[in-house]
């Protein structure tokens, strides 16, 4: 059959004796090293543009969601800022 020579070349880099077990290896390992860094890119990508929408939108409740450790003083501190910050642009636009 001519799938018996591959599937047991196959068996023995899966076990490590073959001669292309390293080969086999390291590009197995390159391949998942590129596919983990792809999906940390995008996993930072979309926390920053997450924290980047809580600020604009001056959201404290979301910001907290992408932050959870963030203290009761911390969450309150940008709660107030955000406050401030949106009555003052309504003072602005109103005049």
């Amino acid at each position: 059959m001519h799938l018996r020579r591959p599937r047991d070349e196959f068996q023995l880099i899966a076990r490590g004796d073959s001669a292309r077990a390293g080969d086999a290896r390291s590009g197995l390992l390159a391949e998942i090293n590129a596919k983990i860094t792809a999906l940390i890119q995008r996993a930072i990508q979309a926390a920053v543009e997450k924290y980047s929408a809580a600020f604009e939108k001056r959201d404290a409740d979301a910001l907290r969601n992408i932050w959870p450790y963030m203290s009761s003083v911390e969450y309150e501190g940008f709660r107030k800022s955000f406050s401030m910050a949106a009555a003052h642009s309504h003072e602005v636009g109103q005049t």
